[in-house]
């Protein structure tokens, strides 16, 4: 079994060696990563117009990160960090999908400061009280406020239309933590840490650790879109993605569809009812899984 432990400050990679700084007057001016706040400084006062990123060669990529992951935020309150996030954000906003190139490099280095911020952000206990909100955000939490979701697109502009997900949860003990999603994101688990989030339930259960159900939506390129739902489990201070929540079928249950066709995903904390309904042109299908306190079970398919 798989654990993850949520991260107290982010292990955060940021995929730039080296920030080439384009001067007004045309002339370049190159810059060392030696200090992981010179890309705080660079994203925080230069125009974006002015800033062109490019692959150091003959750096050591592992050092960089390393310096990038110790990087300690400056600002001290709650209030001075989510507007530096937002300034983060909104600059994302303004670049857009990236066409590709150098900068890819930009926008990669802007989306981990951002998950590198949030992270630290949110094990604030004044993120419970004031919910973080900006257009770039989209958030979901369970209705006990136990587990909630920050997602935004990575607006890197390739074929694929992936998500940055970062999850916030309460210990037994009452305390925060955090988790980048991606940090899960290995051969089974890449559709589930890279859509987005739509809803989520505690579900009812005998079980000594709290079962949460995650229903997601996502795409694998193009006209390929998914849904699907999976079960995280809080053990202690840890989230375990290894729950098998459907019976035959193991963690994920997912349902592919195309450009025309509709699913819609729906679940009653009522009657612990999960249903899917697939729809196209031509007909209509229902699957249903009744969850028994331990797992989803399959019981209808008209």
């Amino acid at each position: 079994m798989r654990f993850l432990k949520g991260q107290n400050y982010g292990n955060i990679i940021l995929l730039v060696a080296t920030l080439l700084l384009s001067c007004s007057g045309g002339a370049d001016k190159s810059m060392d990563l030696e200090d992981p706040t010179d890309i705080y400084t660079i994203i925080k006062e230069d125009s974006t117009s002015g800033i062109d990123i490019v692959s150091a060669e003959g750096s050591d990529p592992i050092e960089v990160r390393k310096q990038i992951a110790a990087f300690e935020i400056p600002e001290q309150t709650y209030e001075k960090k989510r507007a530096m996030l937002y300034s983060l954000l909104d600059r994302l906003y303004e670049l857009g999908d990236s066409s590709g190139g150098k900068i890819s490099y930009l926008i990669d280095s802007l989306n981990y400061m951002t998950v590198h911020y949030l992270q630290n952000i949110l094990l604030d206990k004044k993120s419970l009280t004031h919910p973080l909100q900006h257009k770039m955000l989209k958030s979901v939490a369970s209705f006990d406020k136990i587990i909630r979701v920050y997602s935004w697109k990575d607006n890197l502009g390739v074929d694929l239309h992936l998500m940055l997900n970062v999850i916030q949860y309460q210990c037994q003990d009452s305390g925060l933590r955090t988790l980048f999603m991606s940090e899960i994101a290995d051969n089974e688990d890449v559709d589930f840490a890279c859509s987005r989030v739509q809803s989520i339930y505690k579900l009812k259960s005998e079980a000594s650790n709290s079962l949460y159900l995650f229903n997601f939506m996502g795409n694998r390129g193009g006209k390929k879109n998914f849904k699907g739902s999976t079960i995280v489990e809080i053990v202690d201070d840890y989230l375990e993605f290894d729950y098998k929540a459907f019976e035959g079928i193991d963690e994920y249950y997912v349902l592919k569809y195309a450009e025309g066709e509709d699913v819609t995903v729906s679940f009653s904390p009522k009657t612990d009812i999960l249903q899917y309904v697939f729809k196209n042109s031509e007909w209509t299908q229902k699957i249903r899984f009744v969850f028994d306190g331990q797992t989803f079970r399959k019981e209808k398919t008209e």
